[in-house]
Order: structure tokens, then sequence, then C-alpha cells
């Protein structure tokens, strides 16, 4: 197959899967259901070929000190043993529930699990990580403390579990994002609210394992994640601020979140990562203007905006020859829209840089010319002293030169009279 024909096909597939996702019925095949009313939490987990790690997920769950919860287990098409382990866990206890949909991705399943979720809280956790026995007798006191407040959004600390030594190595600079060392825990008054003391400590953190909702805030509210694309949870947690009243931060860490490889936080997905940051960008500025904000409101979530489309266009530059034709092939309106905000930007900021660096060129060459013009006014002034110097000495000599001959003078006189001249 030629470049420019698989460059088409890529650039179909993404055209073809975002229309696939449009007006999406979250429906799945229900397996097994639970038998658990009324539960407090339900804990969603897509399962998607995660077979070495499922098992200390679900038992994660099964271990916990608080016992009214629910678990639903969405089978996101695993061609591994996922599946069966999943089953065999949902036959064997009454609080697991278990659906079962072909591949549709990690954002579709998370909402198939909001669309059948019947607790007051939901929670996401992913099916290769695990939770401390604790953490949800903890975050129930912690809601149920505040009784006249509704808390839409519970956010706690994650610990990273690396699979190897090399990934922690590569990837080390995640610690510095999972730190909170300068935000206060408690309760705030917004997500608006809660947002800008993240930005402004710089502390914020977009994985939705991160935090406990309030289902009816999400529902009432219309937040899913995005279909067909990667980092979702960019634009989910970004919704979640935006939108949602009482926040309450606890500095504790309940979550081990693993770095492990062919994860996407250690891999490199090329033109549909690059596509996805551009997504989420469009999307958050249809949300922005969907909401009354004030001025440090807009200020601070228009700074995630650019914070993303800079991203993508940092993604774009690094991309192939190849992959960058992808782009000229995607539906027209997006298109026009990825010229415009991405590469008319970089040819912008290309030629910023340019005249940024002429000009510092030009700075160079004119202190030079400076230094240059410094040096011979020097070189003047030493002349100067120089022909000062001779002239000093020149009329010293004319001064000895006068008495001479005035001396001479007075001589010849005298010998004159003498000889009656």
């Amino acid at each position: 197959m030629k470049i420019n024909e698989q460059v088409k096909v890529n650039a179909k597939n993404l055209n073809d899967k975002m229309k696939s996702f449009e007006n999406a019925n979250y429906n799945s095949e229900v397996v097994k259901l639970n038998n658990i009313f009324d539960p407090f939490f339900s804990v969603i987990i897509p399962v998607y070929n995660v077979e070495k790690y499922l098992k200390e997920c679900i038992d994660s769950v099964l271990n916990q000190t608080f016992k009214n919860y629910e678990i639903l287990l969405i089978n996101d098409g695993s061609t591994d043993e996922s599946f069966e382990i999943a089953k065999k866990y949902a036959t064997n206890d009454n609080r697991i529930s278990l659906y079962t949909h072909p591949n549709m991705g990690l954002s579709f399943s998370r909402n198939v699990g909001i669309n059948y979720a019947n607790g007051e809280y939901v929670y996401f956790l992913d099916s290769d990580d695990f939770i401390e026995e604790n953490f949800l007798s903890d975050i129930y006191n912690i809601i149920s403390s505040y009784k006249n407040e509704f808390i839409d959004v519970i956010h706690f600390n994650l610990k990273l579990l690396y699979e190897n030594g090399d990934l922690k190595e590569k990837k080390n600079e995640l610690i510095n994002y999972l730190k909170k060392e300068i935000t206060k825990p408690g309760l705030y008054a917004s997500g608006r609210k809660y947002f800008i003391a993240l930005d402004n400590n710089k502390e914020f953190f977009a994985p939705s394992v991160a935090y406990v909702l309030r289902r009816e805030f999400i529902l009432k509210k219309n937040i899913y994640f995005e279909n067909g694309i990667l980092h979702e949870d960019e634009l989910f947690t970004f919704q979640i601020f935006l939108k949602s009243d009482y926040v309450v931060y606890i500095d504790r860490y309940y979550y081990n979140y693993r770095i492990r490889e062919n994860s996407i936080v250690t891999t490199n997905r090329n033109y549909i990562s690059t596509y996805s940051t551009f997504i989420i960008g469009l999307r958050m500025i249809r949300c922005i203007k969907e909401v009354s904000l004030n001025e440090e409101e807009i200020y601070v979530f228009e700074k995630s905006i650019k914070r993303l489309l800079n991203i993508t266009r940092n993604r774009y530059i690094s991309l192939s020859e190849e992959d960058k034709l992808v782009f000229q092939y995607i539906d027209n309106d997006l298109k026009i829209l990825f010229q415009i905000l991405i590469i008319d930007k970089i040819v912008e900021n290309n030629r910023y840089l340019y005249w940024y660096h002429q000009d510092e060129k030009n700075q160079t060459d004119l202190k030079e010319k400076d230094n240059e013009i410094k040096k011979k006014i020097e070189e003047i002034k030493e002349y100067k002293n120089t022909i000062n110097d001779k002239d000093i000495k020149i009329k010293e000599q004319n001064k000895i030169l006068k008495l001479k001959l005035v001396k001479y003078g007075y001589k010849v006189h005298q010998v004159l009279k003498k000889l009656n001249f």
C-alpha cells in the first residue's frame, strides 16, 4: 500500500470512529446482575486484557472495611483470560455485576458503568491498579461529616507503583506531577475555586481515578467521557471542576497507580494522541461557553485550554511527515480548525522565534558596532593626549629657545655697542 493510501485510511479511521460514537447509546450485554439494593458506592471497573492484574484489583475492593457498595465489571472485548476471571468473580459474589461488549474503548466502558450504576457515589477504578482497604470507609465518613452540603467531588492522593526500575527512571517526572504539598485539605465552595487553588499551586492532576463523584451531579450536568480518543480524563476532570459545587480534598494516599509497559502513560500514540488532545481542546472551548465565569475563572480555565493546544502543537511538530499528512484528510470542519489553531500557530510561533533571534543578532551586531565606536573614541582620546603631550614639549622647547635668543641677542647688542654700531 502506498503511503498516501495509508494516510487516507488512517484519517478515515479517525473520522469513522468519531461518527460511530455520535449519540452513543451506552448499553452492554448483561452477563450477571448484583443483588445489592441501594448501595452507597458504585465501583466501576472497565476490563480489557488485564489478566495479570485483575484479581488483585477486584480483591482490593472486596476486602474493603466498608461493605455497602456494588462492583460493576465492564468487559471491553478482552481477548485474554480477563473475561473468564471477571465471570468467576461475578458468579461467586452477589455484590458484582458483569457486562460485556465488543472493544469500544475505556471511555465507552466507563460510560456504560455510569449508565448502570445505582450508588449514591461512583468511583472509576482501573483494572491494573488497586485501592487501600480503608478507602471506601474513610470516604464515607468524610462525606457524612458534611451533613448540610451535597459533596459533588472528593479528591485524594495516589501512590505510584512502578513495574520496574527502568520505568521509574523514565517516568520520574510523574512523582512531581502527583505531589500535593501546597494545596490545603478541606472543603471548597465550588469546583472552580478548587481548580484555581490547584492551578495557583501548579498541582492539577487529571486522572479520574483520583476522584469520587456524586452520581446525581454527573447525571444532572451530563458529564460523560469523550469516546474515540486518548487522554479522555483531561476533558472529564476539566468538566468536573467547571460544573461542580462543593469539593473536598483529602491529603491521604488510597490509590496504587501502576506504571507499566504498553500503558497509555508510557507509550506514544503518534497522530492519534495529537488528534485526541486537539479534540479535547475544542470540547473544552465549548464547555466554558456553556457556563458563566468571572474574570479569574476565565483566565484559569482558558489557561488549561491553551496548555492542551500547546501540547497538540508540540506533538504535531514531533510527528513523522507521513503522520502529519493524516490531518489533511480529517473531516473538513476539523481540518480548518486544526489549520487555524495548530498549524498556523506553529508557523506564527516560528516566525516570532525567527524575528526574535534576528533581533538578538541585530542587538549583538549593534553592541559590536558600539564597542568598535567606543574603541575608536578611546584611540582618538589617546591620540589627542599624545598631541597634547607633544604640544607641551614644543612650548617648553620654544620657551627655552626664546631665553637663549634673548641671551644671545643681549650679547650681540653689547658687541655692537663696543664697535660703535
